[in-house]
C-alpha cells in the first residue's frame, strides 16, 4: 500500500486524475497530475491511496493525523471502500511504502512518530524534506530493513537536509550505506538511502518520478 502525502493547495481528485478535473463541482478545471496512472505502470499488486491534507490551502501542517485516532479512521474508510465491485476489507498489506511531496513530509513525520497503525517500510521524499532529518534518520536506523528515498532538485532545503541524513548514515553505518544518484545517471534504489538529484521541476517530480521509483522500491513484491 502506497499512501501518498500532497503539498501546498493539494486536492486528491486533481493528483489522481490523468485528465483536467474541478477540485469540486462548480470550481474550474486544473490540469490533473496523472498519479493513479503513475502508479498503475508499478508491476505490484499494491494500492494508491492519496490522502486529502489541507485542502486548497497553502498549509502543510498534518491537523488530525497528529494523533493515532486519525489514522484509524482513514485506515477503516480504505477497508470499507470498494474497488471494481469489491470491498477491500481488513488491511494486511505486505508493504507501506509513505510518499510525500513537498511540505507533505510533515504528515510522513507524524506518521513516523508512531501514530500510523501499520509498518513503513520505505519512505519516498519528493523535494520534501525542508526539516526533519533527525527523525527521518532516527527512522532509518530504526531497523535494517527501513529504506529512504530523497530527490531534491539540488537547492533550498530538501538538498541541505538530505545532506544531514547522508553524513550521519556514511559515519553511523558506512558508505555503502547511501546510495547518491545524479542528474544523469539511471535510477537506482539503494538498501538504505538513496539520494537522488533531479533537474525535474518541484511540481512535476511526482508525476515524473512517481512510477519509476516504485517500480525500483516494489520489483521483488508478489
Amino acid at each position: 500500500m502506497v499512501l501518498y502525502f500532497h503539498g501546498w493547495n493539494g486536492c486528491t481528485r486533481v493528483l489522481t486524475h490523468r485528465e483536467p478535473v474541478p477540485c469540486a463541482d462548480g470550481m474550474p478545471a486544473e490540469e490533473g497530475w496523472g498519479l493513479a496512472a503513475a502508479h498503475h505502470t508499478v508491476p505490484s499488486n499494491g494500492l494508491f491511496v492519496a490522502v486529502q491534507l489541507a485542502w486548497h490551502k497553502r498549509d502543510g501542517s498534518p491537523g488530525g493525523f497528529r494523533h493515532p485516532e486519525a489514522w484509524a479512521a482513514l485506515l477503516g474508510a480504505i477497508s470499507n471502500a470498494k474497488v471494481g465491485g469489491f470491498r477491500l476489507g481488513k488491511l494486511h498489506p505486505s508493504h507501506v511504502v509513505l510518499v510525500a511531496h513537498s511540505a507533505g513530509f510533515e504528515t510522513a513525520l507524524a506518521a513516523l512518530d508512531g501514530n500510523l497503525p501499520l509498518r513503513a517500510d520505505d519512505v519516498v521524499l519528493f523535494d520534501s524534506m525542508y526539516a526533519g532529518a533527525d527523525a527521518f534518520t532516527r527512522w532509518l536506523r530504526a531497523s535494517p530493513s527501513h529504506r529512504l528515498v530523497s530527490v531534491h532538485t539540488g537547492r533550498g532545503g530538501p538538498e541541505a537536509q538530505t545532506r544531514l541524513v547522508e553524513r550521519t548514515m556514511r559515519r553511523r553505518e558506512g558508505p555503502s550505506a547511501v546510495e547518491k544518484v545524479g542528474i544523469d545517471e539511471a535510477l537506482r534504489v539503494g538498501p538504505r538511502l538513496t539520494v537522488l538529484k533531479t533537474e525535474v521541476k518541484h511540481r512535476d517530480i511526482p508525476r515524473a518520478l512517481l512510477g519509476p521509483v516504485l517500480t525500483q522500491l516494489l520489483r521483488r513484491d508478489p
